[in-house]
């Protein structure tokens, strides 16, 4: 919240946005087209990180054998718990979710990213690779 209040008050407080009140728009149109658009870059970094915090905080948890009711299905109790056990004689028990756990979090981190580059003000999305 606090990030997206901050970027929401420095392009509030931006030339642009005073020109387009003046032009005539509304405070909706304004928000809308002008605000929002320039201040979601920071709040998408902060959200995509907590995601991938979340998720992983989630399996730890799970791996510990603190999760919640039915959690056998989480990523963090196919990594702990009986896995372990069998891991030498069957490894896939325990590669294959800790794969899918790593991608999980890369996926979330690198939509993130691909969220801030698409909305930067700067290059309008039109970024050189």
């Amino acid at each position: 919240a606090r990030v997206a209040r901050a970027g929401a008050r420095s392009v509030r407080a931006a030339r642009y946005v005073e020109a387009a009140k003046v032009a005539g728009a509304g405070s909706a149109a304004v928000l809308r087209s002008h605000v929002l658009p320039n201040a979601a870059g920071p709040w998408l970094i902060v959200v995509s990180t907590q995601v991938g915090a979340a998720v992983l905080a989630e399996a730890s948890l799970g791996f510990l054998g603190l999760g919640g009711a039915g959690a056998s299905a989480s990523l963090g109790a196919m990594l702990g718990g009986e896995a372990q056990t069998y891991m030498h004689g069957a490894p896939w028990l325990v590669v294959w979710p800790g794969a899918v756990l790593a991608l999980l979090v890369l996926s979330a981190n690198l939509l993130g990213d691909a969220f801030t580059g698409a909305l930067d003000p700067v290059t309008g999305g039109s970024e050189q690779k």
